[in-house]
Parts: structure tokens; sequence; C-alpha cells
């Protein structure tokens, strides 16, 4: 009779840890159609981007890989706090902008991944820097991509990519060319999705490098690059500004520094370089100063990461986010005219 006891209860215990065992498994593999991970940390759930209504869910990968990194700013950062106070840079004595106390209050939101130490951004040398382009050479001079194409705003019709960033990318370009006499390639190219169509955001990146180099081969004449986004806060956060009459939603510029911190140590990114970290720390600044002088609310903070994104194929690169998902289609299209007078006053 006791062991019969003892061989109910050990057939008992095979059981429940066998159904224990394929609820585990039914939960894994639905995460894994789902595109989600079942072992994501709450450290990557963090920073995922908030994409359009549109776009689908997506989970970070393994940090040492560059292309990976998505999305581009933290959602958690307070945003609100971050962009009350306007800082007045039209007769700022430049050594004092070299301080990195000064900048990381003033000019930067330096991502918790990354930092800056006393006289690792020379502002002197970044505003002397000649950021002019040939006008006079046949061909485009800037070429506008879009790493995110399917990056849409509150009200965006995203049955068509033009609903949403890639819309505002034709905006841009048809104000620096019928404004500005710039002519301008506007790529695009879809990266943020699978070879099925459906939403991809991981290797984004990875995705988009080989036909933008291959674009700057084919047209030698360009000059500057700019990966046109849009970028993800809080739903409760609303990024706009009225300028001249009209709603215009904020605009942020961003670099990558291909720096980490790591075991409390600055070092530099695994497998990352980017020979124009220079070219475009100085391109974000002086685009900040004089956007600053002419349409004092119309930028953010710039917002400095540990990455490198698509800023390492052309020394004149940037990557712009244009408001964010809680602003509408008009806002971010709206803005486009001051954009391109801030760039035309750097480049021209």
């Amino acid at each position: 009779m006791k062991k019969h006891k003892q061989f109910s209860y050990r057939v008992f215990i095979i059981k429940n840890v066998a159904i224990l065992t394929c609820i585990t498994m039914i939960f894994f593999c639905v995460s894994l159609v789902r595109g989600d991970s079942f072992f994501t940390s709450s450290e990557i759930l963090k920073d995922r981007k908030v994409f359009g209504s549109q776009d689908s869910r997506f989970a970070e990968v393994d940090a040492e890989l560059e292309y990976h990194f998505q999305p581009e700013t933290d959602i958690n950062i307070n945003t609100e706090v971050q962009e009350v106070e306007h800082v007045d840079f039209s007769d700022i004595d430049l050594s004092l902008l070299n301080d990195v106390g000064y900048q990381k209050s003033k000019l930067y939101i330096v991502d918790s991944r990354t930092d800056i130490r006393q006289g690792d951004i020379n502002a002197e040398q970044l505003m002397n820097m000649d950021l002019k382009i040939d006008t006079k050479k046949d061909g485009p001079k800037i070429l506008i991509f879009h790493t995110h194409s399917s990056e849409g705003y509150i009200d965006s019709d995203m049955s068509t990519l033009e609903g949403g960033i890639v819309g505002i990318g034709d905006e841009l370009e048809n104000i620096l060319e019928s404004r500005y006499g710039i002519e301008v390639l506007h790529h695009k190219g879809r990266y943020d999705v699978d070879q099925n169509g459906n939403s991809k955001i991981t290797g984004a990146y990875e995705r988009m490098e080989p036909d933008i180099r291959k674009i700057l081969e084919e047209n030698p004449s360009i000059e500057m690059v700019i990966d046109l986004h849009r970028d993800g806060v809080r739903e409760d956060v609303r990024l706009v500004e009225n300028i001249n009459g009209k709603d215009c939603a904020k605009l942020m510029f961003f670099n990558g520094l291909c720096k980490i911190v790591k075991d409390g140590t600055l070092q530099q990114t695994p497998g990352l370089s980017n020979p124009y970290i220079d070219e475009n720390l100085a391109l974000s600044m002086q685009m900040q100063l004089a956007a600053e002088k002419m349409y004092p609310i119309l930028t953010r903070k710039i917002y400095l990461n540990a990455y490198r994104y698509s800023l390492h194929m052309c020394p004149k690169s940037m990557l712009i986010e244009v408001g964010a998902q809680t602003n509408t289609y008009e806002e971010a299209k709206n803005s486009m005219s001051y954009l391109a007078d801030v760039l035309a006053s750097v480049i021209l």
C-alpha cells in the first residue's frame, strides 16, 4: 500500500511537470510567432520606440551588435522637463560652450548608455568647420532617406508610405529645390519590413546601408545625407510649437558617438567606427545654433547616443527626428519650411 502511494505521488509529479512544460512551450511558441521575445528584459522593454498607429511591436537584440540599436532615443526621458527651457545662443561665448557641464545642461540630451567628458566636444572647432556645399556641380547635392520608413503620426493614413515620414521627406525635398535651388535625391527604400512587407524594425540599419552606399557611389555629387525619422515619446507628451501662426512639430538633431558606458567606464562601442564623428557633431551644433537664432522654439536639445546608426557613410550626415507619434502629419509638414531655412543658412 505504501509503495502504491509513492508510485501514485511520482506519477502526479511527472504529470504536473509535463503540463507545466507544455504550457511554457506554448507561450514560447506564441511569442516567437508574434515577434516578441519571451525572455525580454525590462531594460530592453523600456527602450522600445513607439511607432505610428499602423506600426507593430519589436524587440531589441544583442546590445553588442551595431545595427540593432533601435530606438534612437529613450522613451522614458522626461521630455516635458527637458524641453521647457529655451537657450539663447545668439551672443554666446564659444569658450563657455566648450564647458562640458554647460553642454550637458543647455545643448545636449545625453543617453544613459553613453557620456561626454570635458574636452570631448570642442565647440570652437566645430563651429568654425566649413560645411558649405558646392551647388555649381551637376547632380543631386542632398540625399534624403528613411531607415524607418513606416513611422507615422497620430492621424497618418499609412496605407501609403507618403502618409508618414516619407511624405514629410517629400515636403522637405520640394522646399529645398523650389526655394533654394538645391537638387535633392529622395530615396524611398523600405528597411523596417521583412520580405513579406511585415513590420520588422530589428536589422533596419543593416539592411539600409548597402543601398545607401550604392546611391552615394553612383551619385558622387551628393555632399550631404539626411536620415529623416519621427521620434517616439510618452503618450502624454506633445512636441508642438506655434511659429508664424502655424502649429509645428519640434525637431531634434541626433548624434551617435560610438562610445558606450560599460562597467562604469566610457569606452569605444564594440565593433563600431565612424571617421566622420567630428563632422556629424559640427553639423548638428551649427544647425542647432542657427535654429535658435532663426526660430528659437523649433528645436529640442541635440540627442547623443552610444552607437552610429546611419551617420558613418558621408561626412555631412544628419539624423533628424521630426516630432513624435503624438504629433499630427500637418504639424510635421509645417516644420519642413523652417528646417529648410535653417539648413540653407548652414550649407549655402
